[in-house]
């Protein structure tokens, strides 16, 4: 399955990217960044150590987003193209909003461990979703993935404790990443979208109670 992204700049100028949600990890043999390297801040709850994998593999995956965003100021004004099979979606923003998506796509694509439990909602992308529908979407995959577990004879309790750890998890992988991505930019567009995925990642469980309260006219 691919997606692809395209800012279109009023320069004229498009920068596009295909996202292959089923792609093949990194080939080890090809050289990366120093920043792009396990040990380089590494996130606290990596299970990962340098002697399985020299790169973080969600680093090596944005590797070239960054590179081709390096010296581009966050704030330029960019209208984004999001192609998938079923439909192309067109938002007019700036260019740290576009990155944000796009990066939060990839990464959690890549084979990072940590966001593999993310890896289910990618592959349903909903680009430049509101916080509401990033916590319905995001209870909604965590509830079918206790469903399949169920059926295979499972025990579960169909709580939201696990699906709040996860957000935990999110939200140490982005801190850490804003630090990585600090090392490699010029200007401030790849920082400010990962500092902008660590917001959501962090407003996201804080909201959780508050928007299911208002959802719950519609289900009862």
């Amino acid at each position: 399955m691919m997606i692809t992204y395209e800012f279109h700049f009023p320069d004229g100028q498009v920068r596009k990217f295909d996202v292959d949600l089923n792609r093949l990890a990194a080939d080890a043999a090809v050289v990366h960044p120093e920043w792009t390297r396990l040990e380089f801040h590494q996130c606290p709850n990596c299970p990962l150590t340098p002697k399985e994998i020299a790169h973080c593999p969600a680093a090596v995956d944005i590797d070239k987003i960054v590179d081709v965003f390096s010296g581009t100021l966050s704030h330029l004004p960019v209208t984004v193209k999001v192609i998938t099979e079923e439909r192309t979606s067109l938002k007019d923003t700036d260019v740290q909003s576009g990155l944000k998506a796009l990066m939060g796509l990839v990464m959690a694509t890549s084979f990072c461990p940590v966001l593999k439990e993310f890896r289910g909602m990618a592959h349903f992308h909903l680009p430049f979703s509101s916080l509401a529908e990033t916590v319905v979407r995001s209870i909604s995959f965590h509830l079918i993935k206790k469903l399949y577990r169920a059926r295979e004879g499972k025990a579960e309790d169909y709580s939201l404790d696990g699906l709040m750890a996860q957000f935990d998890a999110l939200g140490t992988v982005n801190l850490a990443f804003t630090e990585r991505v600090n090392a490699a930019a010029k200007e401030d567009a790849n920082l400010n979208a990962i500092v902008y995925l660590h917001a959501d990642s962090s407003m996201a469980p804080m909201g959780l109670d508050d928007i299911l309260g208002e959802l719950k006219p519609l289900f009862t």
